[in-house]
């Protein structure tokens, strides 16, 4: 096992470049300058490479976590944060122009809510952080030691629906903080919400998906969302329109055992 950097030419053909070892099992990976983050999500650990140059890459540093560590966003050039889907909590973490990691507020949940991925709105200020077992996602406001404060949560299905065959996964916010949108597996839909002025979520509803969207991911001019179907093997696209709504545009089957989508 290890980790790949690839590179394109001008015409966007990729090559590898080479792999950094690794040993365990790396889920998310996020870059802060020249530090590359990756979060064990088996082996409760992350781990920082320094990529500026030719790899292999060489580690910096490592550091335990609380169980489960499923995202390693970032927030700022200098500091993401870390939620812990069975460890229920999640960490805020700093890392230096050395690649060091220092440990900062860490925020607790309540149990059995499954926190899994995060996003942050460009202000700096909010952030929503998905819930995989109890089909919600939470608004919370960034606190200025770090820590996260619950403002209120959301429920990612309609009114009426069971949850108990759902799990949420992955959810993201348009680059001009107007809407964020969350994949409910299952249920088999992105939910679609409008971030009200005091940070708190209103409910879009939802729009059907591909089966299993596990991972979805939004252009940076905020015009598209494209969702990746685990189980289908298939993108599907959609626009956003200026209600913040999702209209489904093409269906792309790639393969099977879609995990990530990444725009550029």
């Amino acid at each position: 096992p290890g980790t790949g950097t690839v590179s394109l030419d001008g015409r966007g053909v990729p090559s590898l470049g080479g792999l950094t070892p690794a040993t365990g099992n790396p889920v998310y990976l996020d870059v802060l300058g020249n530090q590359l983050v990756s979060a064990y999500f088996g082996d409760n650990r992350l781990r920082v490479h320094d990529v500026g140059g030719a790899p292999p890459h060489a580690q910096t540093d490592t550091a335990d976590t609380d169980v489960e560590p499923h995202a390693a966003t970032r927030h700022s050039d200098t500091q993401f944060y870390v939620p812990h889907r069975n460890g229920e909590s999640v960490q805020q973490w700093s890392l230096d122009g050395e690649g060091t990691l220092t440990p900062g507020a860490r925020t607790a949940g309540p149990g059995g809510t499954g926190p899994r991925h995060i996003a942050f709105h460009p202000n700096g200020e909010l952030a929503y952080l998905i819930e995989e077992y109890t089909d919600r996602i939470g608004a919370y406001r960034i606190e200025g030691d770090g820590s996260l404060s619950l403002i209120a949560r959301a429920s990612t299905l309609p009114d009426g629906v069971d949850g108990d065959s759902n799990t949420c996964a992955d959810v993201h916010i348009t680059p001009d903080g107007q809407f964020v949108y969350g994949t409910n597996r299952g249920h088999d839909s992105i939910a679609m919400f409008r971030v009200e002025p005091d940070g708190s979520l209103a409910s879009l509803g939802t729009v059907s998906s591909e089966a299993r969207p596990r991972e979805m991911d939004l252009s940076p001019d905020g015009r598209f969302v494209v969702a990746a179907g685990q189980d289908s093997g298939a993108l599907q696209s959609y626009r956003i329109e200026p209600d913040g709504t999702l209209t489904s545009i093409e269906r792309l089957d790639v393969g099977p055992g879609l995990r990530w989508v990444l725009i550029d």
